[in-house]
């Protein structure tokens, strides 16, 4: 990916416009070629071709909603059924791949039974453009792989002075999409589509509009898993591109997942003690529950249930004063002693 590519952070855009009404790229469909990931080998040929028939299925339909459904569950423990042909190909010394061909009416009648229907394999080439500093490289990798996926070609522009001097992060977010179509002119893509994503307090909020010929539409989705909030707004794109609409409301946002954390206080702790403890842990951010699992004569497990990573709560106690890592925690690495604490001075 190009170095100017790189270029971005908790902010970042992503751009499509239609500048014609023909498709630009024909997508291969039924047919895919996979990294065996293992170059011993020893690799799990059924792994590969089921991960093969559901990046298919995402691929001709253009979502990856339906994956759950029974009718699927069923294929992949079938997946040969599904299968034309398939070969293994040594494309260099350190890669081998696997190359899938599917029987095209098999995995349409699948399709259909999970009320999916193929989408033209004559697809936009969309302009992917990202805006900001250097802090999440991640997202533009994250993202192109999430719309290959779907089949969806992208290119990222150059990020160089004649972008940045022609978009403008008002340019971006604003009412008017001119200066946008014009700098797309520069990559003559198919598509626009501008975004806004950035993360707070554990949850990524992100802004979306779809431009097609000067007209817009807005829509919002947050979560706390960013792969999450990604897939969806490549799922609305696709349903845009289809020619859907997209629905602007709170069935657009993600429910953050919840977890159940065991959080271990190390000493023999008063009754005085477990009740400032637990007030503590209740008023964590995204702690929702804080109760006593287990009383042991060296030890006191809380159970915590939250909407934050374990990340997020250990780097949220670390600013407190309240509780301090052991010895053993600051030693070691395993997952258990990571929430390992003790009390910090006197409660």
């Amino acid at each position: 990916m190009n170095s100017g590519i790189k270029k971005l952070s908790l902010l970042f855009f992503f751009l499509l416009s239609f500048s014609t009404g023909l498709y630009a790229v024909e997508v291969q469909l039924y047919q895919i070629e996979l990294p065996t990931q293992n170059q011993t080998g020893n690799f799990d040929q059924k792994t590969l071709l089921k991960e093969a028939l559901k990046t298919v299925l995402v691929r001709i339909s253009g979502s990856s909603q339906f994956l759950n459904a029974p009718e699927v569950t069923n294929a992949l423990t079938n997946v040969d059924d599904y299968i034309k042909q398939f070969s293994y190909h040594q494309r260099s010394a350190l890669e081998k791949t696997i190359k899938v061909i599917f029987n095209e009416n098999r995995v349409n009648v699948l399709l259909s039974s999970v009320k999916q229907s193929p989408w033209n394999k004559n697809r936009p080439l969309t302009l992917v453009w990202l805006h900001g500093a250097e802090r999440e490289p991640s997202l533009a990798s994250s993202m192109e792989k999430i719309l290959n996926q779907r089949g969806i070609p992208c290119i990222f522009p150059l990020m160089d002075l004649t972008d940045t001097a022609l978009v403008s992060e008002a340019d971006l977010m604003g009412e008017g999409t001119a200066a946008l179509e014009e700098a797309a002119k520069r990559y003559n893509p198919d598509v626009i589509l501008s975004g806004r994503l950035a993360e707070t307090n554990g949850i990524w909020q992100t802004h979306w509009r779809f431009i097609n010929q000067g007209e817009k539409t807005d829509w919002d989705n947050s979560g706390a898993e960013l792969n999450v909030v990604l897939n969806q707004a490549a799922d609305a794109l696709t349903l845009k591109l289809k020619g859907g609409n997209v629905v602007a409301s709170a069935a657009q946002i993600d429910k953050p997942v919840i977890h159940h954390l065991i959080l271990t206080v190390s000493g023999n702790l008063d009754v005085q003690q477990y009740n400032k403890i637990l007030k503590y842990l209740r008023q964590l951010p995204g702690v929702t529950e804080a109760e006593v699992a287990q009383i042991m004569p060296d030890k006191t497990l809380f159970e915590l249930v939250t909407n934050q990573s374990k990340a997020v709560l250990i780097n949220a106690i670390a600013e407190g004063q309240v509780l301090t890592k052991t010895s053993t925690t600051v030693e070691s690495t395993t997952e258990e002693d990571a929430m390992t604490y003790e009390v910090a001075g006197v409660l």
